[in-house]
């Protein structure tokens, strides 16, 4: 019960129908054109905690992502911090998150310069809710601050209500939003 592994991946991959001339709306020509690719982003992170108490661990994560639509060919990173359990109730918890993160960049041709190594301060906020067995709300909140170059600062945020409707399916509205 002093040591936890978990890891996620996951794939965004969009075709749609593209607005050629920018006016807001698909006209008649541009709905008669094949399906344009709009979206391919890979993830994957891998995440260790070596627990010191109940609510104290420490953690290491290594992870990666291609994004072309967002300029990048590669971007690893790799954490080491400190996670803290303030609440850890049942049905309730709050985690906070003390650390660094580093991350190398390989960026899309075109982009200069074209590969940038970032060394940044991560703080997270996490809560959990469960209202009952069926409905549940989470909220994420991470900030990053570059360490080399303070005005380079990325907040991600993703918060999401969901409702157990059946042992096999379940409602959830989610929002995510990722400032950099």
């Amino acid at each position: 019960k002093m040591n936890q592994f978990g890891a996620k991946a996951g794939a965004l991959v969009g075709r749609s129908r593209v607005d050629a001339d920018g006016d807001g709306l698909l006209s008649e020509d541009e709905r008669e054109l094949s399906r344009a690719e709009t979206a391919r982003k890979y993830f994957a992170d891998a995440r260790y905690d070596r627990f010191l108490s109940e609510r104290t661990s420490l953690y290491a994560l290594a992870g990666a992502f291609v994004d072309r639509f967002a300029g990048y060919d590669l971007r690893s990173h790799e954490q080491l911090g400190v996670s803290y359990a303030f609440i850890d109730a049942e049905d309730t918890k709050l985690l906070g998150e003390l650390g660094i993160d580093i991350a190398q960049e390989n960026y899309v041709d075109g982009v200069d310069p074209d590969y940038r190594d970032i060394v940044a301060a991560r703080a997270m906020v996490g809560f959990h809710h469960a209202f009952n067995e069926s409905v549940a709300f989470d909220d994420t909140l991470e900030l990053f601050e570059n360490l080399l170059d303070p005005e380079d600062l990325r907040l991600l945020n993703s918060a999401s209500l969901s409702a157990k409707l059946t042992d096999k399916f379940s409602l959830k509205l989610s929002h995510k939003l990722t400032f950099d």
